[in-house]
This record gives C-alpha cells, structure tokens and sequence, in this order.
C-alpha cells in the first residue's frame, strides 16, 4: 500500500504508470490534482481512496489498471476527467456507475469502461510529486 504525505499537492502525469507492484494508494486531503495518467496500468492495483473532495481527477488518470475492485471517493467528488477508469476490467458495475452519475462529459464514453489497476511499491518507481512546504511555496520532485 502507498499512503502519500499529506505535504503532497499534485500527482504528476504519468507518475506512477505502470507500476505493477503497486496494490492500494490512500490519497490524502492535501491533494488537490490527479493528472492525467498519473495511475495509468498499474495492472495490479485492487484499491483507491481519495480524501479530498475537491480533487481533479485527471483524463485515463487510472486507465488499464485490470485489478481495479475498490474506489473509494468523498460523495461531492465530481471532477473526474474523460475515461479516467477506462479498461479498468475488474472494477464492478455499481461503481462503475457511481463514477459515471460524477461527471457528465465522462458518461457518454462510459460505455467502453472496462476494469484495472496495480500494485505499486513507491520507492521502485518513478514518481513527479508536487510538495507543498507552506502555503505559498510548492516544488516537484521526481523520487527514484
């Protein structure tokens, strides 16, 4: 499992693509934007829980993770970004079409959601993270 630090802010894109070790992340509040394909083919990833109800979620930002059962996000989360859980072929209809009610340009590709997701270990990854030091200081850093 993969808990970020509540100093981080923004998940770059294609940060944790293709992790397959990952297996559960735990977004924290302090996350306000999940970029597109942050997640993407994380093939093992079985569980997501987002915090922070108002956090962008990001186009195929979770796209091919195959493993994919659980998605747990505050009920006022409605920024999910086109296909952000497409080909995710495990995750179950009821929250297939929870997610789909979030947002409406999402819903008429909602047809082709499959299911997915992996389990990512996040010191073997690459990984752009933006940190948030004080209120108005923020820096990305890549972890290797």
């Amino acid at each position: 499992e993969i808990v970020i630090p509540n100093s981080v802010v923004k998940i770059g894109s294609w940060a944790f693509d293709s992790c397959t070790s990952l297996n559960s992340v735990v977004i924290p509040e302090s996350v306000e934007n999940i970029e597109s394909r942050a997640f993407c083919y994380c093939s093992n990833l079985k569980s997501i829980e987002i915090r922070n109800s108002e956090t962008v979620i990001g186009n195929y930002a979770f796209e091919g993770c195959k493993m994919l059962t659980s998605v747990v996000i505050p009920e006022s989360l409605s920024n999910i970004g086109k296909n952000a859980f497409c080909d995710c072929d495990s995750l179950p209809k009821e929250i297939k079409e929870k997610l789909s009610k979030r947002n409406h340009s999402w819903r008429r590709r909602f047809a082709v959601l499959r299911k997915g997701f992996t389990r990512l270990i996040f010191t073997i990854c690459n990984a752009h993270i933006t940190i948030k030091t004080t209120p108005f200081v923020r820096f990305t850093i890549l972890v290797m």
